[in-house]
C-alpha cells in the first residue's frame, strides 16, 4: 500500500450533521473550520440528469482530445461551444471541464439553484455575487488525476490581480462542491484541513514534497477526508488548505463545482474562461 493511502485510511471523516437550510450553528461551524458538509441538498431526480450530461461531456471531451497540440505546459486547454476542456499534457486525461454551462445550460440551472444561492447568501452576507466557476471534476479509476495542496485564494489571485475579497465576510468567496457520484477515501477523496482558512500562506508550487507540506499542516490542523453521497454539498472557504488524491478504486467520481465571489471582490473586467462566466447573480430572495 502506498504511504499516502495508509495515511488517508486512518483519517477521520469530516463531521456531518448539517442539513439544508443552514442554521446559525452551521454558519458558526463554517466560520470556525472553513468548511461545511451539507447532506442531501439535492434529490436523485435532480442529480441524475446532470450526471448523464456530465458523462456525455466527458465522452465528447475524449473524442476531441486528438485535436490538442504538444505544449510545454502541464495542461492542454481546448475551448469548445462556450466550455473549456482541460487535459493532462502527458496522458491526455481530462482533469476538469471549465464553465460546463457554456455547452449545456442545465449546469447553470443547477449551479445557480435557489438552494445553492441561499447557502451562498448566508455564507457571504451579500445580495449579489459573481458566478465565476461552473466546473466538472471527474476522476476515473486509476486515471492518475490529483490536485496537490492549495488554497483556492491562490487561483483567485492568479486570475484577478485586483482581487479584493480578503477583507470581506468569509473571504468574499465560497465554493460549492456537489457530489454527482459517491466519494470516499479510495476514489479521489478531498482531504481538508479545518481551521487552516485562518492562514493564507500559498501552498501551490512549493518545492517541498506533498508529505512535508502535509506534515507541516498537521501540526496545527488535524486533517479530515470528505465522504459524500450524490446530492451532498461541501462548502469551502477560499483560504482552506486542501488537496484531492488519485482514484485508486474501480468506481468513478464526479464532482460539480461552483464558485461565487461577493460583489466587489472580483473585478468584472477580468474574464474567466467560458461564455458569460463571471456574470452577476442575485443570490438573496
Amino acid at each position: 500500500m502506498k504511504p499516502w493511502l495508509l495515511f488517508i485510511a486512518l483519517l477521520p471523516g469530516l463531521a456531518v450533521g448539517a442539513k439544508y437550510p443552514l442554521t446559525d450553528e452551521d454558519l458558526k461551524t463554517y466560520s470556525r473550520t472553513g468548511c461545511l458538509l451539507v447532506e442531501g441538498v439535492f434529490s436523485e431526480d435532480e442529480i441524475s440528469p446532470i450526471k448523464e450530461l456530465a458523462l456525455q461531456m466527458l465522452q465528447y471531451g475524449y473524442q476531441i482530445r486528438e485535436e490538442s497540440h504538444n505544449t510545454e505546459r502541464a495542461e492542454i486547454r481546448l475551448d469548445r461551444n462556450g466550455s473549456q476542456f482541460v487535459y493532462d499534457t502527458n496522458t491526455l486525461v481530462i482533469k476538469r471541464i471549465v464553465w460546463a454551462c457554456g455547452m449545456h445550460p442545465e449546469f447553470r440551472t443547477l449551479g445557480a439553484d435557489k438552494k445553492l444561492k441561499n447557502m451562498v447568501f448566508r455564507v457571504l452576507q451579500t445580495h449579489h455575487a459573481h458566478h465565476l466557476i461552473n466546473q466538472l471534476h471527474p476522476k476515473m479509476p486509476n486515471d492518475g488525476v490529483e490536485f496537490k495542496f492549495h488554497r483556492d485564494i491562490e487561483n483567485r489571485r492568479n486570475f484577478d490581480k485586483g482581487w479584493a475579497g480578503e477583507n470581506m465576510h468569509n473571504g468574499g468567496f465560497v465554493q460549492t462542491l456537489t457530489a454527482l457520484e459517491a466519494m470516499d477515501e479510495w476514489n479521489g477523496a478531498i482531504e481538508v484541513y479545518p481551521g487552516s482558512h485562518n492562514d493564507s500562506t500559498p501552498l501551490k508550487n512549493r518545492p517541498e514534497t506533498q508529505d512535508i507540506i502535509a506534515g507541516e499542516l498537521q501540526q496545527q490542523y488535524p486533517p479530515e477526508f470528505v465522504r459524500m453521497q450524490p446530492g451532498d454539498v461541501l462548502l469551502c472557504h477560499p483560504n482552506l488548505a486542501h488537496r484531492s488524491l488519485p482514484n485508486q478504486s474501480n468506481n468513478s467520481r464526479l464532482l460539480f463545482i461552483n464558485g461565487f465571489a461577493a460583489q466587489g471582490a472580483h473585478q468584472p473586467e477580468v474574464k474567466y474562461p467560458g461564455d458569460d462566466s463571471g456574470y452577476l447573480l442575485k443570490i438573496s430572495e
